[in-house]
């Protein structure tokens, strides 16, 4: 059997990688974060509609929308 030998990659290599990388991921996971809550008058529209429901599955919609846009996840 033959084997070869790998060389791995050094640490520091991607550590510069990661360095070089970081300030413009962080930049653009702020810009998301920011732009995926709800405002204050949404969520408000929302808890009316919830409120508001007739049925349990339209209720659970809304408040897991709620909870989405709350949350910063929609």
């Amino acid at each position: 059997m033959i084997t070869t030998k790998t060389k791995k990659k050094s640490k520091a290599s991607t550590r510069s990688v990661r360095r070089r990388l970081k300030p413009g991921i962080s930049n653009d996971l702020k810009e998301l974060e920011k732009n995926k809550r709800l405002d204050v008058e949404e969520l408000m529209r929302l808890a009316v509609l919830m409120r508001d429901a007739k049925d349990d599955k339209t209720a659970s919609h809304y408040s897991d929308e709620f909870m989405k846009g709350f949350y910063g996840t929609k």
